[in-house]
């Protein structure tokens, strides 16, 4: 877990190329093996959040941020259904939309990663996410 009360655990986040030209940030979502949960800053993308959720979020340069709240979040995906997505931490200070590989497969759903592309399988094993690696070995969700 990314919340530090008892014990610490580090977060890397790879954010030297967050910015996206043709988009919309806060729409953009980065699909993250490093990220020990979801993330996001964008209030407006919560179905529903608790705000007494609180504590911090340790990054792997060493610095910290503060956890504002938990909750879901309604995302297009691929096959162009919306999915709501659990446990999502509301983190203010956050630079880019977070998407946890580690905490999809720790919900049972399967990550392939071939060639340059990932695919994300949910638990009936049909694909709900598909994205090309960029340049910057980055995988973008628009």
């Amino acid at each position: 877990m990314a919340i530090l009360e008892d014990e610490e655990q580090k977060v890397s986040l790879h954010e030297e190329d967050v910015g996206y030209k043709e988009t919309n940030k806060d729409s953009l979502w980065y699909l993250d093996n490093g990220a020990s949960n979801h993330m996001t800053r964008v209030r407006e993308h919560f179905k529903e959040l608790n705000e007494k959720v609180s504590g911090k979020v340790r990054f792997g340069d060493g610095s910290y941020i503060e956890i504002k709240g938990k909750g879901s979040i309604l995302i297009e995906c691929d096959d162009e259904k919306q999915r709501i997505i659990s446990h999502v931490y509301y983190i203010l200070d956050l630079k880019s939309n977070l998407l946890s590989l580690g905490q999809f497969i720790k919900n049972g759903c399967k990550v392939v990663m071939k060639d340059d592309e990932l695919r994300l399988y949910d638990m009936d094993n049909k694909i709900f996410i598909k994205v090309t690696r960029q340049r910057n070995r980055l995988y973008k969700q628009i």
